[in-house]
């Protein structure tokens, strides 16, 4: 069947890209998903970004899930500057670790919000700073309120 279907662009290059990650997972673990980071990483198209969604949704393992958007909240928040790259960045990383709830449930739940959060109210241009429920702690808010 997926021969038949003829696609364009980025479908075909994650098409073969899930395939080249699959095989690689299959023969250095025996068709299962490592459970660690490291190991998650190794595969060369598989990034931290992916790993660590891996890791909060199919192991429960609480961290945090670092994106641009999601980035965008904490150097808005708490007035962190972010570097160009902030998913590749060890340091940020860290920072949002620490803020995370040991608790797997609340953690998923906590990086979840922030990505909505980061898509429906805080923007990257024209925020909704007013209806943000995190205003009254966010240092954009408090230096730019109008």
């Amino acid at each position: 069947m997926r021969d038949s279907v003829l696609s364009l662009g980025f479908v075909n290059h994650r098409t073969r890209t899930l395939e080249d990650v699959a095989q690689i997972l299959g023969e250095d673990h025996g068709d299962s998903v490592p459970a660690s980071l490291k190991e998650l990483q190794r595969p060369w198209r598989i990034g931290p970004y992916s790993a660590r969604a891996t890791m909060i949704f199919a192991f429960h393992e609480p961290m945090a899930l670092v994106d641009t958007n999601f980035a965008r909240v904490g150097e808005r928040v708490f007035g962190y500057n972010m570097p160009s790259q902030p998913h590749k960045s060890e340091e940020v990383y860290q920072f949002f670790d620490s803020l995370m709830p040991d608790n797997p449930g609340l953690c998923r739940a906590l990086n979840l919000a922030l990505l909505d959060l980061a898509d429906a109210i805080c923007t990257p241009s024209d925020p909704s700073c007013p209806s943000c429920p995190l205003a009254t702690s966010c240092l954009y808010w408090k230096e730019n309120r109008r």
